[in-house]
Formats: C-alpha cells, structure tokens, sequence
C-alpha cells in the first residue's frame, strides 16, 4: 500500500466580509499581522470568500439579488463569469488544474482580482488578492514511518502563506554529500515527479496549509564510513512552484547514530542526521 499523503490542510477562509459580521469580527481576537487575509477595508456585497483545494469559493448573503458573478484578472482581463440561480448562495470559480503528466496545466495569473456581482438595479464589485506564497517550513531526514529504508533521503515540508492556491513540481539539491544527487530544477511544471507523494496523489496547497515532498534522490549517502561522527555539510535545497518561481534554503546536516552500508557500494548512510535550515546565518 503507497503512503498517503502528509498534508496538514487548512482552507482559508475569508469570511466575515458582509456589512452584518464586521461587527462580529470586530470582537474576535484581531490575527498575527502576517496572516493572509482578502479582506476589504470597505463594505462589500459577499457573506465569505474561501479558497477551497482548486477553487475560489464565493458565498453570497441568503436574501441576496445577485444574478451573475464575473472575475476580472489582474490585468483587467475577463477571467470568467458564472450566473447565479435564485436561491443559490455558493459559486465556485477553477483557478488551477494540474492536468499532471501533460503541458496543458492551467494555472491563474496571481495578483489581485475583482469580483463584480450584478443584479437587475445595481453592479457591486470587490477585490480578491489571490497570490500563493510557498515557504520552505522544514527540512529532515526522511524516517521509516515515511518511507522505509530510506534513510539516504530529504523530506522538505513547504507551506503556502499566501492568499491563492498552487503546487509544487519538483524538488532538487546542491552541494549533497552525494555529488550524483545534485541536480537542476526540471522544466516539467505539469508533470511533478517525487518519491512521496505518488503521482496520482499530488495536489494543490491551499493557503494555510502544509505539505510534505521526498526527492528520488539519495543526497544523503556518503564516501567515508567515518562520516557519523558528528560532522557537518552545508548544501542547498531547491523547491519549484507551479507560478514558475524557485526558492532555496541552505541547510546544515549533523551526522550521528549508526553507520549502515548503502546497498552494497561502499558507500554509507547515517541512521540520525539532524537537518537545520540556516539559509547563510
């Protein structure tokens, strides 16, 4: 049976839009100045805003008039239009499909959209920033409960802090003990290729959720077999995002525990390396 996936999801929700919940939301306790928000400073004619895996997710007041729903992209460009049923109150617009293993992925433009909502005596309208922001949480040696026998492995948990949906296609090292684990980036945003998770099983990261990405490399295979004696490596880790930008971290590896050969090669592994992220500090 295939590992299932090591996803911490948290859909955002950006609720409390509506005139009646300001006043609600105003005795909550106020949220970290970083958290990501679309809330308007204005009034606005939606009940909640909420990305929901690949969707935006607008909810409308019960005794709303509204007739159609359009999304209007950054650059001023109709993104799409939905029409809204008497009695309806949720519409969802498709911001990304990663149509894995082909080219023709779809993914929005980020940046900050407008919703117009029309009804027969007026047109409202209100700004969505939707902007995926991918952070590299943590960095660990990957462990049995993981991936078995896998030591020789890198888990790289990222987390989206932004306001929009995206994924992640690909994850390289440089610098790795293991020169042969070193690697560029890959172009191969629609076809994301890992160890963990299966390609059957990669999915978006919604804003405020985190997950888990093990490389088929083996950076942490070593020449000497004195090597877990509490040494230490600099190298680089390498996160590709579907919006077509590349982060780095730099980590620091501490060599310990027990020495095991590396699939007959004279070469070895390390059953406890402790992985910091130091990014040059």
């Amino acid at each position: 049976m295939s590992p299932q996936p090591l996803t911490r999801r948290q859909v955002l929700s950006l609720g409390c839009l509506s005139v009646a919940s300001l006043a609600g939301c105003a005795s909550r306790s106020t949220p970290p100045e970083d958290t990501p928000s679309a809330h308007t400073d204005t009034p606005t004619f939606t009940k909640a805003i909420a990305i929901e895996e690949r969707d935006l997710v607008v909810t409308l007041p019960d005794r709303h008039d509204i007739e159609e729903l359009t999304l209007v992209d950054p650059g001023g460009q109709h993104f799409a239009t939905r029409p809204v049923q008497t009695g309806v109150t949720q519409v969802r617009f498709e911001l990304l499909d990663p149509r894995l293993w082909g080219a023709d992925y779809v993914h929005y433009e980020p940046g900050t959209y407008e919703l117009v909502g029309v009804s027969e005596e007026r047109t409202e309208k209100q700004e969505i920033p939707l902007e995926p922001d991918i952070r590299i949480a943590d960095v660990e040696q990957v462990r049995d409960e993981q991936l078995p026998k896998y030591l020789y492995g890198i888990a790289v948990t990222v987390e989206n802090v932004g306001t929009g949906p995206t994924w992640v296609y690909d994850v390289a090292f440089a610098n790795s003990p293991y020169g042969l684990a070193d690697s560029e980036l890959r172009d191969g945003i629609g076809d994301p290729i890992f160890a963990h998770p299966e390609r059957d099983q990669v999915s978006t990261i919604s804003p405020g959720e985190q997950r888990v990405f093990i490389d088929a490399g083996s950076p942490l295979v070593f020449y000497d077999s004195s090597v877990c004696d509490g040494s230490q490596h600099i190298m680089e880790v390498q996160v590709g995002i579907a919006t077509g930008e590349e982060i780095d971290s730099e980590i620091r590896l501490t060599m310990g525990g027990e020495i095991t050969e590396y699939f007959l090669s004279r070469r070895w592994m390390c059953d406890e390396i402790d992985i910091e992220i130091t990014d040059g500090i």
